[in-house]
């Protein structure tokens, strides 16, 4: 095989991928209205970003609650650091300003009677056409 060959495979991988992820995406409403069936779940969602002094949440888009934490995953932080740097470099813009695609496991923690939730973030990325 070529290698415009092997680069026009990789491409077309490369773009079903990235298209794969917003098809596959969740609304974070959604998720978070029903923690307890995501709880433990690989999963993608479209959420805006929090970012306030304290730190940087993810939350439904057009919505100031509830707030998903963001933690970082057993398997490296890049993508954790990637969103973190985003959130600063746009710190003081609305959160419908900030929508994104957020993957990894989702954990849904009940404490004192309330629902806390939190995504590790193993894959990210800017996300524009909310």
């Amino acid at each position: 095989m070529s290698s415009r060959a092997i680069s026009a495979v990789i491409a077309v991988c490369l773009a079903g991928c990235s298209s794969m992820a917003v098809d596959q995406a969740l609304d974070l409403g959604t998720v978070v209205s029903d923690p307890a069936r995501y709880d433990g779940q690989q999963i993608v969602v479209a959420a805006c970003i929090s970012v306030v002094i304290h730190g940087v949440a993810l939350l439904p888009c057009g919505e100031r609650a509830p707030y998903v934490a963001i933690d970082e995953p057993d398997t490296g932080r890049s993508k954790f650091s990637q969103l973190v740097s985003y959130a600063h470099k746009n710190m003081g813009a609305y959160p419908e300003e900030l929508p994104v695609l957020v993957g990894g496991e989702f954990r849904a923690i009940g404490m004192n009677g309330r629902e806390i939730s939190s995504i590790s973030v193993e894959r990210f990325q800017p996300h524009q056409g909310y």
